[in-house]
Parts: structure tokens; sequence; C-alpha cells
């Protein structure tokens, strides 16, 4: 017969799958955050929306990294999803956020000349929302505005409508930090964004393997 402790807890199937890393598809999100940020979004001063949009009109009036300003943005909207998710979405988060901070300082270090906008506003309109939408489509977030939008999608609330709602905040920023040209051409982007995010996030879905979801906090062992 094999005595149990009663007053220790045995690990459960539910713990060991919380701690399971995540898959391919989210370290893979860091690097194309960080690409399209910097060759894309701000060598043209153009934002998609969401927190890009806050931290580079904060970069042009501070002179500070980009990078640093990403990762300031996105630790605002961690105890967001601390609050809803729990620990273990918030340590992913975080991860993701660092590591796209860090990658997007690194190639601020890149000489780089800005591509015309001819070129650089179409590639935005269709690769901006590529990142976050390899996220959602395995239950993660960058720790931008699309934690708020795994949230609410999670209550009902279409990602579209969401991004759309929050890009509002990005696009007042844009007008007062780069002018009407960057302005114009950012709020057609973030008009695109619900779109984009609904295109990428439907295809990821449909073509990529699913992952299943983790266990909710609080559920019983």
């Amino acid at each position: 017969m094999v005595h149990v402790d009663k007053g220790v807890r045995q690990p459960t199937n539910a713990n060991v799958q919380a701690l399971r890393l995540p898959p391919l598809r989210f370290w893979i999100s860091s690097l194309c955050l960080a690409m399209e940020l910097r060759f894309l979004e701000k060598a043209s001063s153009i934002s998609s929306g969401g927190a890009s949009g806050v931290s580079l009109a904060l970069y042009h009036w501070t002179g500070l990294p980009l990078g640093l300003w990403t990762f300031v943005v996105k630790i605002l909207i961690l105890v967001l999803v601390w609050r809803v998710q729990g620990n273990r979405q918030l340590l992913w988060t975080v991860v993701s956020a660092t590591m796209s901070s860090i990658l997007i300082y690194l190639a601020e270090l890149v000489p780089f000349h800005p591509l015309p906008l001819l070129v650089a506003f179409p590639m935005i309109l269709l690769f901006s929302y590529l990142p976050s939408a390899l996220l959602l489509s395995c239950g993660y977030s960058s720790g931008g505005f699309s934690s708020i939008a795994l949230i609410l999608e999670k209550k009902g609330v279409p990602t579209a409508l969401t991004f759309s709602a929050l890009n509002a905040i990005s696009l007042v920023l844009m007008f007062l930090a780069y002018g009407k040209i960057s302005g114009a051409l950012s709020l057609a982007a973030m008009l695109f964004a619900g779109a984009s995010n609904w295109i990428w996030l439907t295809l990821f879905r449909r073509y990529l393997p699913q992952i299943p979801p983790a266990p909710v906090r609080g559920a019983a062992a």
C-alpha cells in the first residue's frame, strides 16, 4: 500500500499543461512584429493602429528608442490581462512584449532607407496585422491592443470591432505627432485594420494546427 501525504498537493494534468511552452508561431510573431514596425511603420511614419501608433507618437516627441516605448505602452495593458486571464497569460504576454521590444531596438540599429510610400503603404495594409493575428490564433497576445481584443472576443465581441474602436487613440496621436499626410494614411490603414486582422486570423485558424485551450485559472483540479 502506498502512503500518500494528504498535506502535499499532487501535480495534476492541468498543472502540467499550464506550464507548456507556446507553439512556434508565438515566437515567430515577435520577429514579424518587430520587422513590420521598424522597417515599415517607423520608416514611413504611418501607423496601422494599436499600441504601435501610441509608441510611434511617443518616440517622435521624446526621441527615445521605439523599442523602449513599445515595451512601456504594452506594460500598461498587462495589468488588465492579469486581472482577467491569470498569471499564465501574463507570463507569456510579458515574454512576447519583451522579445518584440528587444528585436525592435536591435532593428533600429540597422541603417535603413525608407521605402517609397507607394510601396510601404500597401505593405502596411497587407502585413501590419499578421503578427497579432498569428498570436491570437493560438490564444496569446503581444501585450498591445490585441490583449484587449482577445479578452473581449471571449465575451462575444468581434476582434474587428475592438481594433477599430481602440485605433481612434492611435489616430489622434499620429495626426498630432506627424501631421496631415501621415495622419490621413494612418487613418486609411486603421480603417482596414479590422478587416486585415479578421482575414489573417481566419486563414491561420483554418490552415494552421489548432492549439488546445489552456486551463482556466480557478478550474477544479
